[in-house]
């Protein structure tokens, strides 16, 4: 994965203040025609909010009205939205535009009774609507400022249905200095080896894109994982430009964890996905299965003092094949050995299941807590917790199974070149050739036979 990335200006105004602002009515069809009723409605091209939404986010089952009578709003008059009493609404402005203000023009939908602006921005308010249904040439105005300009924000109007314009005020500077930025990522792309990732400044019209493969201005590194996401953290500098540090999450393609050393325990909450590598110096393990559960904290282990492991990470789904045959697909793992060694795996077994550890060509005996298990075998009736022992040599991979159960398997660790009580009875799965008493025999299953086909 890589991860540095460039960053680009795709689009820089002038430095200095702006102000500019969208007129949200019902006359958000194309070029100011009036829209048809719906929750939630985007300004078409050539209306006056081309590309803001306005929805009824507080009752998906409601829609927005006509007002009967365009509403005044100073010089112009625009048909108003008429609301569903006591639903919030909620606007979003398109990427990159920040909102400061919004104005209200409002009347009741009643001749008689007042309604009220409830609640904006999150906060509760009491701005009485004393304009009624026959004051749309003087309807209510009401002002209202966002402490920091956003890109979407929320209102209320109660007591009464109202009829309303709100006429939004988006400003900024637009010096491109990156401020606050917001991050956006897109999918893994295979080709580039990156995510491609937006960045959105504070100041509307400038849009920072980073680029794959070019370390001038932008760094990417990996902060955190949560499950299978990645919570990364970027850092923009560019001369002219004040240092942007922002953080967001990302999906992941796979996950690599590097090791400086040669164990490894989970911990609650780390990473798990299907793929995932944990390299140390001379050994690699990978998960296999197509759905993870993230690491649990075990409480109450029973295991000899020595085990030392308190979370471990689970597959979803049994191995298959399931006649001890190796696994292609479920829940089983493999360690990729880079030296002779001595693996050690902290695991449990589950009452009763078999378990299995192989190559491609051999199949293991090993010991589980100092006790002999052979290939396809229980450990015991009840759950085991303990460390899977086995030797290993260089450049061979394990596979290491259970027969009908997922192994929970807490770490690993690992001693290169040791001596070892472990003595591994490798059992040969391919036909090959042996010599017992001077006569040559073929091997198959852990199975002798003459040069005639007599079984021993």
């Amino acid at each position: 994965m890589k991860k540095l990335f460039t960053i680009l200006c795709a689009a820089l105004l002038s430095a200095g203040m702006w102000a500019d602002t969208a007129v949200l009515s019902m006359q958000l069809g194309a070029n100011g025609a009036e829209a048809a009723e719906a929750n939630s409605i985007t300004g078409a091209a050539g209306s006056q909010a081309e590309g803001w939404t306005i929805a009824m986010t507080g009752n998906t089952e409601k829609n927005f009205a006509h007002s009967s009578k365009p509403i005044s709003c100073g010089s112009e008059s625009y048909i108003g939205l008429k609301n569903s009493n006591g639903v919030q609404i909620t606007v979003t402005a398109p990427a990159g535009i920040f909102a400061s203000k919004v104005e209200f023009y409002a009347h009741s939908n009643d001749n008689s009774v007042d309604a009220e602006l409830k609640e904006f921005d999150g906060n509760t308010c009491s701005d009485a609507v004393t304009a009624h249904k026959s004051d749309y040439a003087n309807p209510t105005y009401i002002a209202k400022e966002l402490a920091t300009p956003k890109n979407q924000f929320t209102f209320t109007f109660g007591g009464k249905q109202a009829c309303f314009v709100a006429i939004v005020t988006y400003a900024g500077n637009t010096n491109p200095n990156c401020a606050e930025p917001q991050i956006a990522f897109g999918d893994w792309n295979d080709t580039e080896e990156g995510f491609p990732v937006t960045i959105t400044t504070n100041e509307a019209g400038v849009t920072l894109s980073y680029k794959v493969d070019d370390a001038d201005y932008v760094t990417y590194t990996e902060a955190f994982y949560v499950g299978s996401k990645a919570v990364v953290s970027a850092k923009a500098s560019k001369e002219g430009y004040n240092d942007a540090i922002a953080t967001a999450t990302a999906p992941l393609h796979s996950i690599e964890r590097q090791l400086t050393d040669d164990s490894f325990a989970f911990a609650e909450g780390d990473p798990v996905a299907e793929g995932m590598r944990i390299i140390a110096p001379s050994v690699t393990l990978v998960l296999h299965d197509n759905a993870w559960k993230s690491p649990t904290a075990e409480t109450d282990i029973e295991a000899p003092e020595d085990f030392g492991y308190t979370a471990y990470v689970a597959g979803t789904t049994n191995p298959s094949p399931k006649d001890g045959s190796l696994p292609t697909a479920g829940c089983f793992y493999t360690f990729e050995s880079k030296a002779d060694g001595v693996l050690k795996v902290a695991a449990k077994m589950n009452g009763g299941k078999e378990l299995c550890v192989a190559t491609a060509d051999e199949q293991l005996t090993v010991k589980m807590n100092g006790s002999e298990v052979a290939f396809k075998t229980a450990v015991a009736s009840a759950s085991v917790y303990g460390l899977i022992e086995f030797a290993v040599k260089k450049d061979a991979t394990y596979y290491v199974w259970a027969i009908n159960s997922k192994i929970p398997l807490f770490g690993f660790e690992f001693a290169e070149g040791e001596d070892t009580a472990v003595e591994s009875t490798m059992v040969s799965t391919k036909a090959v050739k042996a010599i017992r008493n001077g006569q040559v025999v073929i091997l198959r299953d852990g199975v002798e036979y003459s040069i005639l086909g007599t079984q021993f």
